[in-house]
């Protein structure tokens, strides 16, 4: 009586599910765990039709041609395609989409062919390894992305770095073939002219002189930036009394403010002010601060003023100088390299406009930091500011 009702009574989802997850057990162990299901069939047509989509039509041609000298037949005279064609097919597909994909899509053209529970099952796992795919891809994308920003601002610098070579080296070779020209004009004179007055003789002969210590101080100012630049690992640090350093550089420039009429001071603490650091490129530091005053300050009225103070973890260098001032929009330019600020009424200042760019270098090679205070018309105030050793 069980059997012919089981016979003759139609199965319900949860029997087939059964029926096939327990009793066509074979499918789900053959080659080492991959499922294969007996007895499909399908139409050829079909089957082709799904490895075209999947795979295009050249592979598609290529596959079947493969399949059709194998077996010996002639795939176009068949109808029906059997298992084997059928597992054949499933097996390239899943080579494109995954294992449980080309099982349930090759499934949906399989007559009399349920789904079981392992099929939805690997389907799931295969799933969420493609979201899990995706996630590592969206992870790789996001790393390429921050990968190729790095790059692209390294390129730019590296585009900076050329422009400020391009500049450096026009600035330079125009620094040099000035006075250079200027030399040869007035030599060729004196030369050709043995008669010319004697006062005359001094004039160009003051002009050649100011002309070759103009190249001296360029050749200087550019040996200078490639020492900065190339670190401070070469500098000789020390305990220094800044007292001393600052008397020092005064000392090198005030002939220059005397041979131009300017009044210079200088007011320097009671105590030695003790900084670490190396004594030559704080003497430099100084003097090209002094020199930077000299050349902006009043000319029919120069005064310089240089100035040290003491607080509780610094110590303090003000230079200021009397000049036309420098507007807000260049106080943030003045450090940079080659930078030249015009100033009305005064010719362009000569030199390369690395003075300042090289303090700016040194300070903070020594931990400390600069800036400037001005107004126009008042002047300008040159702060540095240095820990205290």
């Amino acid at each position: 009586v069980f059997v012919v009702v089981s016979l003759n009574t139609r199965q319900d989802p949860l029997e087939i599910t059964q029926a096939d997850y327990f009793v066509d057990h074979y499918k789900y162990v053959k080659g080492g765990g991959d499922y294969e299901v007996f007895k499909r069939k399908a139409r050829v047509s079909d089957l082709v039709s799904l490895l075209q989509r999947f795979l295009g039509e050249k592979r598609t041609r290529s596959l079947m041609k493969k399949y059709e000298v194998k077996h010996s037949i002639n795939l176009k005279k068949l109808k029906e395609a059997d298992s084997e064609l059928v597992n054949y097919t499933e097996k390239h597909i899943a080579g494109s989409i995954g294992a449980a994909s080309a099982k349930l899509i090759v499934s949906s053209i399989i007559r009399e062919e349920p789904i079981g529970l392992e099929e939805m099952l690997k389907v799931l796992d295969q799933t969420q390894e493609i979201i899990q795919y995706s996630r590592e891809l969206e992870q790789k994308k996001t790393e390429l992305e921050n990968t190729t920003h790095q790059l692209q601002l390294a390129n730019e610098q590296l585009k900076e770095l050329d422009k400020l070579k391009a500049e450096f080296i026009s600035t330079v070779t125009h620094e040099l073939r000035t006075p250079i020209t200027s030399i040869k004009a007035m030599g060729k004179i004196l030369h050709d002219n043995p008669d010319l007055p004697k006062a005359k003789k001094e004039e160009f002969l003051e002009i050649i002189v100011d002309e070759s210590e103009r190249i001296s101080r360029l050749v200087s100012e550019v040996l200078d930036l490639e020492k900065v630049q190339a670190g401070s690992d070469g500098w000789q640090f020390e305990e220094v009394d800044l007292c001393d350093v600052a008397e020092q550089a005064f000392r090198g420039v005030k002939q220059l403010m005397k041979q131009k009429n300017y009044e210079s001071s200088f007011e320097k603490c009671e105590e030695p002010i003790i900084v670490s650091g190396d004594r030559d490129k704080l003497t430099q530091l100084i003097i090209n601060l002094l020199s930077n005053a000299i050349k902006f300050c009043d000319p029919d009225s120069g005064k310089v003023l240089l100035k040290l103070e003491k607080e509780t973890d610094w110590a303090m260098v003000r230079v200021e100088d009397n000049g036309h001032g420098i507007s807000r929009q260049d106080q943030e330019k003045v450090f940079e390299k080659f930078m030249q600020i015009k100033t009305p009424g005064l010719k362009k200042p000569r030199g390369t406009g690395l003075g300042l760019f090289i303090c700016k270098q040194i300070v903070e090679a020594h931990g400390g930091e600069i800036k400037v205070e001005s107004e126009i018309g008042k002047g300008s105030i040159f702060i540095v500011r240095l820990p205290r050793g």
